[in-house]
Parts: structure tokens; sequence; C-alpha cells
């Protein structure tokens, strides 16, 4: 917390920057996150993908995690946490394909242009 966010609280301590402030008022002070799964919920997930579930996809997965084992949590999150533990997607992602443009329709009454790659010919 700086000087700038928070005066009141800075000059209710005597606190001039952060190093003086009380840790008991800083949030969450060394506690994990709320949103944070437990280690043994984590290695579940790992689990049931490593032997299970093995074939399926992030969001398959996830929605059977959902609907079958009965663990709530959602597929950026189980995607996070599979690629953490190193199993890689079911499919890679590809590239999207360059556009290629069509070649346009010659207009009537228009030089015609031809040729093999050596020589062009163009005709009227």
């Amino acid at each position: 917390m700086s000087y700038e966010r928070s005066p009141p609280y800075f000059d209710l301590f005597g606190a001039k920057d952060d190093a003086d402030f009380p840790a008991e008022l800083a949030a969450r002070c060394g506690r994990p996150s709320r949103r944070a799964i437990e280690p043994a919920r984590r290695d579940r997930i790992v689990e049931l993908r490593t032997n299970i579930y093995h074939d399926f996809n992030d969001l398959h997965f996830t929605e059977k995690l959902n609907e079958v084992e009965g663990i709530a949590v959602g597929r950026e999150t189980v995607r996070a946490l599979l690629r953490a533990h190193g199993i890689p997607p079911k499919q890679a992602r590809r590239r999207p394909r360059h556009r290629s443009r069509r070649q346009p329709w010659p207009a009537e009454g228009a030089p015609l242009q031809a040729g093999d790659g050596r020589a062009v010919f163009i005709f009227k």
C-alpha cells in the first residue's frame, strides 16, 4: 500500500512508507488466495486427467469434472493447471491459413495476357 493510495492509514500509524506500515493491515498478509484450489483438489484433477479422462480435451474434461466428479472448477483454471503440470492440449492449435486472393476475370475487350513463364503474350 502506497502513501498516495491511503494517506489516512499512514497518518494514523505514523508510517512513512511501506516498510513502516503494520503488516496486520495488509490484505491477506501471508494467507493463500481465496480463489486458489487446494493442493488435494489439484492433485485429484491431474490424476483424473492422466488416468481416466486422458483422451478428453480441456472443455469436455471440465464438463466431466463438474457433472460426474462433482468438482466445480472453470475451464481456464483446468487449462492453466494442466499446462503447469506439463500436460499438453489434446490437439495443438493450428495457425490460420493465409487468405489467397482469386484471379480476377478478364474484362471483355481488355487485353488478354498469356504465357508459359518464359515469355508473355498480350492478345487484343
